[in-house]
């Protein structure tokens, strides 16, 4: 998953797709790799704020709101 953060916005929408991954490691993997893209993972925001939101895992709520603070002006309203 980290890797996936190298291809820029091409490997946004895997990302993405991990973020719904039943693995803990998967999804916060996926927070922190959409977090490194910044502002290019704006499409992302929308899936992050369900991660904030309901995620079971502290650390993956609190690594969605790391990401989310990365996107810039205009990511999400949580």
């Amino acid at each position: 998953v980290l890797a996936l953060a190298i291809l820029g916005k091409a490997g946004l929408p895997a990302l993405v797709k991990a973020l719904g991954d039943k693995e803990q490691d998967v999804r916060l993997n996926a927070a922190a790799s959409i977090a490194k893209l910044g502002e290019d993972a704006k499409p992302a925001a929308g899936a992050l704020v369900k991660l904030v939101k309901g995620d079971k895992s502290r650390d993956v709520r609190i690594q969605a709101c790391n990401a989310l603070a990365r996107l810039g002006d205009g990511g999400a309203e949580v």
